[in-house]
């Protein structure tokens, strides 16, 4: 199951928290990005929601997100989650330089 998820297409989707304006996380998902990113927000803390600021549909994106993840690594809050402090110009630049065929892109400034 793992093994098709890496091949089919999906998201790679960049959230932040409006308390935490630097901090974005980075993350894929095969189903809606609303879906995962409602998951995210009780993961990582239910005092406030966790808003889409950049989101690609692509083919490969666990791939994808895991190249993004190595690419930006120094940048990392932690290295036991998907939190990264860095500037949202710098993550879409990567994504868009891992990402081998993007068919759509969502910008949302929040």
């Amino acid at each position: 199951m793992v093994a098709s998820t890496k091949k089919r297409k999906g998201y790679v989707y960049v959230t932040r928290r409006l308390s935490q304006p630097d901090i974005y996380k980075i993350g894929f998902t095969a189903d809606k990005p609303s879906v995962r990113i409602y998951n995210s927000y009780r993961m990582y803390g239910k005092d406030e929601g966790w808003y889409p600021v950049y989101v690609v549909y692509c083919s490969v994106p666990f791939n994808t997100e895991q190249r993004v993840h190595k690419e930006l690594s120094k940048y990392r809050v932690s290295s036991k989650n998907e939190l990264f402090d860095i500037d949202i110009n710098t993550i879409k630049n990567s994504i868009l330089r891992n990402a081998p065929t993007i068919f759509y892109e969502i910008v949302r400034i929040i």
